[in-house]
């Protein structure tokens, strides 16, 4: 049996400026939004409703 392993680099020059809060200003996360809020609970504007997340475990 062949063992394969992966590693990311990250390449020089690439940006580090994205984040996942810009997201929901994107035209495609809104139309996605729009496209998909008859099958999924959503606030003002087709913004999904995002319950808290309960803690399942703690790690020191």
């Amino acid at each position: 049996m062949e063992t394969l392993a992966f590693r990311m680099v990250l390449a020089p020059g690439q940006r580090d400026d994205h984040t996942l809060d810009a997201l929901p200003q994107l035209p495609i996360k809104r139309k996605w939004w729009d496209f998909m809020a008859d099958i999924m609970q959503t606030g003002e504007g087709n913004v999904p409703v995002q319950p808290p997340l309960v803690p399942l475990f703690h790690l020191p």
